[in-house]
Order: C-alpha cells, then structure tokens, then sequence
C-alpha cells in the first residue's frame, strides 16, 4: 500500500478528518504500573497528527530506533469544544471511539529530553478499523486485546484504567482547549512487545473491532 493510503489521510477517513491534535495518557492502566504507585492525575503528553495511520497500515521503523514498542489503545474523537469542561461535559462531547496504536522507541524515550521522535515519527499512530459511536460503545464492558504474528501479548479490559475518558477530557481542558476532531488515546495495559520488521500487529476491542497493522524497516 502507499502512504497516501495508509497514512494520515487514511486515518482522516476513519476520524472524519485529520486531528488537530493527540493527547495521549500514559501510565494509565493498573496492569502496566507493575506495582508502582497510582498517579495522582493524568499524565498526559501530545503526538503529531503526522504519525496517524490508517487500517492496514505498516508502521515504519527508522533507522536508529532501537528498542520500538506497540502500545494497543482505546481512541477517543472529541466532537466538541471543551474549556474548563466539567466530567459530564467531557463525556458528552466524546463522538465515538476506534482501536489505536501508540507506537514507541523506549531507547528514544528514555535517552532524549522530549519525546517528539519517540512517540511522533510517521506511522507510529495507526487507527481504525472503524469509529464507533458512543450509544453503541461502553468502556465498562469492553476488553483490550493485542497480538504480536498472533500471539495474545496484552489482554485486560478497560476497567482496568486508572482515569476514564470523562476524566480525562476534563484535566486535559482545563489547560488546553480541546477541539472538534481532536483524538486522545486511553494508554495501555500490561507489558508492551518489542517490534521487529515483518511482525504482524493486531489490536481488538471488543465492540469496536481488530485494528491491523505490519512492521517494516524505512
């Protein structure tokens, strides 16, 4: 496939545009914290909308990454603008839900003093395979699933997240406007696989779908 197909434009055609921006939490499953401490608040840090991908997508590794990650994700597109949005607010503003990868180089994340090639190189935020809206999705009810070439590698359900979506939104508007057509990604559960080129990837949230994707070299 071309990137024109399986890049950003091909996420657009799954969110219904391409997003301002992406939020994303990190640390937000209890599977993931391996017996460290609950966070306080949400930890939140932003990707670039040029990492998006489509369905099908392959996630390309650039050289020097050196320890790349996949990170299987509930997304979230934001269908209103919050400010200073209460938790009711933020939850009526949530206009529908998809799979997602957050793709990360762990060596890049540890050793540089921002994150931007470490979450944000092209590729790296696979979505899809379809939007989901809320009065067809609940969260307490679903459960995240990831395969590595088949192999089950994350498995937990969604109640197993420190913060819901609602909560979320909220902290995040209270410092930052939040758009139409924004995404924000709900973090990962469990111990997340080591890439290499030539792995298949599939994430499926029960009630969404399997979002698929293959790994290559650049």
């Amino acid at each position: 496939m071309t990137a024109a197909l399986t890049g950003p434009a091909a996420a657009a055609g799954v969110l219904g545009g391409r997003p301002g921006k992406i939020i994303a939490v990190g640390l937000n499953f209890r599977s993931h914290l391996h017996g460290r401490p609950l966070p306080e608040k949400p930890e939140l840090f932003l990707k670039p909308s040029s990492s998006l991908a489509g369905p099908g997508a392959v996630v390309t590794l650039p050289e020097g990454a050196s320890r790349p990650q996949a990170e299987g994700e509930l997304g979230v597109l934001v269908g209103a603008l919050l400010r200073d949005a209460s938790v009711d607010e933020a939850l009526g503003a949530v206009a529908g839900y998809t799979c997602a990868f957050d793709i990360t180089d762990r060596a890049w994340q540890q050793g540089d003093r921002q994150w931007w090639r470490a979450k944000g190189c092209d590729t790296w935020c696979p979505v899809g395979p379809v939007l989901v809206p809320p009065a067809s999705f609940d969260p307490a009810t679903a459960r995240l699933t990831t395969r590595c070439n088949g192999e089950i590698v994350q498995d937990a359900p969604l109640t197993d997240m420190v913060f819901g979506v609602a909560d979320v939104l909220a902290f995040a508007s209270r410092h930052m406007t939040l758009e139409p057509g924004d995404l924000l990604l709900m973090g990962t559960p469990g111990e997340t696989p080591d890439l290499r080129a030539g792995m298949d990837l599939a994430v499926t949230i029960t009630g969404i779908g399997t979002l698929e994707a293959t790994v290559a070299l650049k």
